[in-house]
């Protein structure tokens, strides 16, 4: 992994170390269904490298299809029990997304943070009448996803995962 690279993944997951989506347990209101084991989630370009040398039985890393190749670190322990500070960039940030859109004026992405759409069968913050999500958990999402566009290969993953989730924004 690129010194740098890795360095942005690190101050990223820093900004969201002590921010949730919710002041209380969130995974309290469904039991902790986005915890269960077997499931998993995608990781950031670079981020598998961060697990090489982890000897924490509650991950492993896949190569999958899908994702644009990306790869995928499946849970093995059930129900949230692995330790917070080594759970990934995606853990961290469900269930948004730091979305990469591009200005029209000036060609630069930014960074908006969204609800991610493969998160609404699972997580009950996104229905109706559920408690709302934290100001601070959204712009402690925006500020990593600021610090991974400075990566060129993080941003691609961004404004192809951004894409992604347009279109099913759009069959919604």
């Amino acid at each position: 992994m690129k010194p740098r690279q890795t360095d942005l993944l690190l101050r990223a997951r820093r900004e969201l170390s002590r921010v949730t989506p919710t002041p209380d347990d969130c995974g309290s209101l469904c039991d902790a269904a986005c915890c269960r084991g077997g499931d998993g989630m995608w990781l950031f370009p670079g981020e598998a490298a961060l697990y090489e040398s982890l000897s924490d039985p509650c991950f492993a890393v896949e190569r999958a299809d899908g994702n644009y190749d990306y790869d995928f670190l499946r849970c093995t322990h059930d129900g949230g029990g692995c330790d917070r500070e080594t759970r990934p960039l995606a853990c961290r940030i469900f269930p948004c997304f730091p979305m990469a859109v591009r200005s029209p004026y000036t060609g630069r992405y930014t960074i908006r943070v969204t609800v991610d759409p493969r998160a609404a069968r699972v997580c009950p913050l996104l229905h109706e009448g559920s408690p709302a999500m934290s100001p601070r958990f959204r712009h402690a999402v925006r500020r990593a996803g600021r610090l991974l566009l400075r990566d060129r290969e993080t941003r691609r993953y961004l404004i192809e995962t951004s894409d992604f989730l347009m279109e099913l924004f759009r069959l919604v």
